[in-house]
Order: C-alpha cells, then sequence, then structure tokens
C-alpha cells in the first residue's frame, strides 16, 4: 500500500511504504519524497532524531536540487563537515553519529530515498565506509529512475517488481559512482597522487608515495591523515580495492589476474582482503553486479 503526503503550497511531496517493511526483500525503497526547506524554516535532524523516526535497519540517501545544506558526520572520533550544494548527496545509516540542516543564508530543496534490506545495507556501507558524501549529475541515470519510482507511486502503479527493481538500479549506480570518485580529481595535488598510484599500483607503498614527493615518510604520513582524513596506507589499499571492484564489473579477468596486477600476495591474499573490507568476496562482488545489470 502506498501512502501519498502531498504539499501543495511548496509544490512537494513524499510518499511512504513502511507498512511493507517486514517483507524481507533483499533492497527495496520504502519512502521517498521531494522537499523543501524555506529560509524562515528551522531545519535540522540528528542520528537520535532519524532512529526516532525510522526504528529499523534504514538505509537513507539526501541530494540536493537546489540552494544548500551541511551535514557533519563522525570518523574516527572526530565530526567530518560538509555543505552540501546543488547535485551534491549524502548517504547516511542507523550505526552513525551525524546531524544535517539547512545552511543557515539558503532556502533548501532536496530529495530523499529510504531502503531497507540485506543487499541495500552492504551497500550502504561499502560506501560510507569510504565516503558518504557523493557529486550527481542532476541529468543522471539515477535521478531519471528516481523520478520514474516517484511518478508511479503518484499514480498507485509501483508494483513490488518495479519497486526492486528500480531500487537496484539506484544501489548500483550510487556504488558505481562511489568507486569511480576516487579515480577523479578533487585537486591537483590528488588528481597526480592518483595518475602515480594508478601508474605504478603493483608495486606503490607509503614510503615510495612519499618518495616520488620529496617528503620523508612520517612527515608525508602527517600531511596526508590532515589532509584526506585517512592514513596514506588506506588510501592506497581503498584506490586498489576501488579499481578491483571496476575491473569484476566491467572486464572478464580472472580474479587471480586481478590480484597480479593490482600488486597483493596471490589471490587467496586479495580475496581476504577483499571481503574484508567489502563483505563479500570478489566472485560475489562480481555475480552481484551481473545480477543488477541484468535486471
Amino acid at each position: 500500500m502506498i501512502n501519498l503526503f502531498p504539499d501543495i503550497e511548496n509544490g512537494t511531496f513524499w510518499f511512504d511504504l513502511k507498512n511493507d517493511q517486514d517483507i524481507p526483500y533483499p533492497a527495496i525503497a520504502i519512502s521517498a519524497g521531494n522537499l523543501y526547506q524555506s529560509l524562515d524554516e528551522e531545519y535540522s535532524l540528528d542520528s537520535a532524531a532519524m532512529s526516532g523516526m525510522n526504528p529499523f535497519d534504514y538505509c537513507s540517501f539526501q541530494y540536493t536540487f537546489s540552494g544548500c545544506g551541511c551535514f557533519e558526520y563522525e570518523r574516527q572520533g572526530e565530526m567530518v563537515f560538509h555543505e552540501l550544494p546543488r547535485g551534491t548527496g549524502f548517504l547516511i545509516r542507523p550505526h552513525m553519529k551525524f546531524r544535517f540542516w539547512r545552511k543557515e543564508d539558503s532556502d533548501w530543496r532536496y530529495l530523499y530515498l529510504l531502503f531497507k534490506g540485506e543487499y541495500a545495507c552492504r551497500i550502504f556501507d561499502r560506501i560510507i565506509d569510504k565516503n558518504p558524501v557523493l557529486s550527481l549529475a542532476q541529468k543522471s541515470p539515477f535521478l531519471d529512475d528516481v523520478y520514474r519510482l516517484m511518478e508511479k507511486c503518484m499514480f498507485h502503479k509501483l508494483s513490488a517488481y518495479e519497486n526492486i527493481r528500480l531500487s537496484n538500479n539506484l544501489l548500483t549506480y550510487l556504488l558505481e559512482q562511489s568507486e569511480s570518485d576516487l579515480l577523479e580529481d578533487q585537486d591537483d595535488f590528488q588528481k597526480d597522487m592518483n595518475d602515480y598510484i594508478l601508474s605504478h599500483i603493483q608495486t606503490v607503498n607509503v614510503s615510495r608515495l612519499a618518495e616520488h614527493y620529496h617528503y620523508n615518510e612520517k612527515y608525508f604520513s602527517a600531511f596526508f591523515k590532515k589532509k584526506f582524513n585517512r592514513l596514506p596506507k588506506e588510501y592506497i589499499l581503498e584506490f586498489r580495492l576501488s579499481y578491483a571492484c571496476y575491473l569484476l564489473a566491467n572486464s572478464t579477468l580472472k580474479t587471480s589476474a586481478i590480484a597480479e596486477n593490482l600488486g597483493f600476495a596471490d589471490a587467496s591474499h586479495f580475496s581476504n582482503v577483499f571481503r574484508n573490507k567489502k563483505g563479500v568476496s570478489p566472485q560475489k562482488y562480481r555475480d552481484a553486479i551481473l545480477i543488477q545489470k541484468n535486471l
């Protein structure tokens, strides 16, 4: 059953499928909306309020259409702050400590999507582990499917099958966007560094990266931690695993060949590291991607 809640004054609406939340779908949208916060409205939500509103294992994505919001979350004991201009979104889960709000001098129009299911939780955790903030083009397959989902809800034509299909498309797009983000430049230094890591991906380590930039390893690690909020060793591993995800999804290379190309000791070492960080084996990851592409 679809419950639709229009807001004629602001031209917004949201729908709610939470009555179906006990059905064990692997990934399904249970709520979504296009919402607006004006300059004269106080608006702020934190992790405690979200858990009170959604007393289950939820996966929430929020995306700015216009105006600007703010988002902060805890990573390694420190709060990390992001502004959310047009085209920027963020992912949250119940285990996180976070807060989001409308920027003081701006209104905020955004969409939100709420998913549940074991597969949805795995995808969200994988993305959040790297970075919960994503940039998405406003003309993209992702938003096309969001509009389809909302249109079918508005006319009460969203079947469970169609919901599952669209939800899997949306989750796959978010995952692919997240995996590619690490390969895209954020500034000249990071672009140059990514190029170096990619060119030396079999042999690169912290010592060689520091030497490339003419720093001693201790100073470089401290500088890197301050700039990227993670250690260079972690960044290099994330880069390797992101590229591994790309190869698993877009090539027919065997796991052993991917392990060798990316500098892992052997296929067993690669599989153990991949499973530890991603929650599934490389082969199960490849199979899941193929299933999503064939839906």
